[in-house]
């Protein structure tokens, strides 16, 4: 389960990331000389707190998910 959110936040990042870098190129004319539209800490920043806040968030069910018995889980069904 973790995984899961894990895999489906990165996938998430890395095409944020991209469209991001697409768009922020037509930043580009406003910008003084010399300066670029592309900040590698906030690139690399905001996908890893994405993704710690994610972690988070998904082990809350797994954790109540692994807690239950399957046996009682597939009686209940």
């Amino acid at each position: 389960m973790l995984r899961d959110g894990a895999r489906l936040v990165g996938a998430g990042c890395l095409v944020g990331a991209l469209l991001s870098v697409a768009a922020v190129q037509s930043l580009r004319p406003f910008l003084a000389a010399g300066q670029s539209p592309i900040d590698p800490l906030a690139f690399v920043a905001i996908p890893l707190v994405l993704l710690a806040i994610a972690t988070v968030a998904s082990f809350w069910p797994a954790r109540r998910a692994a807690s239950v018995d399957p046996a009682i889980a597939l009686r209940h069904e």
